[in-house]
């Protein structure tokens, strides 16, 4: 598979223009980019959530360099992490970036990331028996940190005071990470530029 730079670095420009100025503004800036030659192929996966996002951008740059394909599988924040560490995808989009131990897990050396959006997440809930979950911003930050790992913690206890509480694990399934900080971020390493 081939790594590219120059892709990259036009792409990770676009993204970011289209995310600052409305779309119409964004497909014009697309229009003014340098013409590249020969064709290559990008593959990525990841986050859902900005998967219209990035086909937008993809669409944008295709107009104006058909001979490059860019595709984005989507699959979830867990699927591009990993697919990004084991090269399978030539970029990947999350939620959150590696920690220092499974960043010293990717395969090919040095990347870096870059924010393409940010967006709110909701903060849900299936407690049986409880039909009004009260959680100070406070409580959210633990949550968020993994400070609180069960619905009986105490501080969820002191929200909601009278209210039988589950002994249960609160939690996302261990691919997502929209337990993360609410920004999506696209990850990708440097390589040589097409020619």
């Amino acid at each position: 598979m081939k790594r590219i730079t120059g892709y990259l670095r036009w792409l990770v420009p676009t993204a970011l223009i289209v995310g600052l100025v409305p779309l119409g503004g964004a497909v014009a800036s697309a229009a003014d980019a340098p013409a590249q030659s020969g064709s290559a192929t990008l593959n990525a996966s990841g986050a859902t959530f900005p998967q219209s996002y990035y086909e937008e951008v993809i669409g944008a740059f295709k107009q104006k360099d058909p001979n490059v394909t860019v595709n984005y599988a989507g699959g979830g924040s867990g699927k591009g992490r990993q697919d990004f560490a084991d090269q399978v995808t030539d970029f990947g989009a999350s939620d959150a970036p590696y920690n220092a131990t499974d960043a010293a897990g990717v395969k090919g050396g040095t990347f870096f990331y870059f924010p393409t959006v940010a967006a709110p997440i909701t903060v849900s809930y299936n407690l049986k028996n409880v039909k009004k979950l009260q959680l100070s911003p406070d409580t959210i930050a633990k949550i968020f940190q993994g400070e609180i790992k069960t619905w009986d913690d105490a501080a969820i206890k002191a929200d909601n005071k009278g209210v039988k509480l589950p002994s249960t694990a609160r939690g996302r399934q261990r691919t997502s990470r929209s337990s993360s900080p609410p920004r999506h971020r696209a990850c990708g390493r440097s390589a040589p530029a097409r020619r």
